[in-house]
């Protein structure tokens, strides 16, 4: 299998993320194929020609939007697995081994696979728990990972990509209306302490994931 990253990024220098930009590529450049960067239409000056990079030039810039461009990117790769991830995500060592054992078996009807697990919130409910991986209602699109990016951008598209916030959420919630499952997998962490665009889940509902790793083990 053919494996590549796709990492967005906004103004990384405003937002004190380099470090955390550099921590997340190069946990996924030690085992991915290509890794790719998008700059999700930065304004800080930010200078990302270190990384292969692919800018959104479009006057929306927000979350969803950013998303959707990598997964438009991934598709372009080719690749068998398509990974998005946002810029303060630590990806472990081993991740692309359990990654390709995971979609080598999973049903057919497994569109999007995070790559991290979230505690319980109210909008991604567990569904069912199996071995190693657990199906939810949702899945937090800072670790997507698909084999069919195309699909998955297809039905990105048809929810408002303007307004920010719960993007994700609700492209989850159409997948699942094509009768489309979404798994949940441990192979990454947030490392990442502040939103760049205000979310306050954290805030809100804590970040414990422990029960949710007992249920998979």
């Amino acid at each position: 299998m053919r494996v590549a990253a796709v990492v967005l990024t906004w103004n990384p220098t405003e937002h004190d993320r380099l470090g955390l930009l550099d921590q997340t590529c190069v946990s996924l450049a030690a085992e991915a194929d290509e890794i790719i960067v998008v700059d999700n239409g930065s304004t800080d000056g930010t200078d990302l020609s270190g990384y292969r990079t692919y800018r959104n030039t479009n006057p929306n810039t927000t979350s969803g939007y950013g998303t959707w461009t990598c997964l438009r990117v991934g598709a372009g790769t080719g690749a068998d697995i398509v990974v998005v991830s946002d810029d303060d995500m630590v990806w472990q060592p081993g991740w692309r081994d359990e990654l390709e054992a995971f979609w080598f078996d999973a049903p057919d009807d497994i569109l999007l696979a995070g790559g991290h697990l979230e505690p319980a919130f109210p909008w991604n409910d567990i569904r069912k728990v199996h071995d190693g991986w657990v199906e939810r209602e949702s899945t937090g699109a800072a670790s997507w990972t698909t084999t069919n990016p195309s699909l998955l951008a297809e039905i990105g598209a048809m929810w408002d990509l303007t307004t920010q916030g719960k993007w994700d959420v609700y492209v989850c919630r159409l997948a699942r209306s094509f009768d489309y499952r979404i798994a949940q997998l441990d192979l990454a962490e947030h490392v990442g302490s502040v939103s760049t665009w205000g979310n306050q889940t954290i805030e809100h509902y804590g970040w414990d994931v422990g029960p949710i790793r007992d249920l998979i083990r």
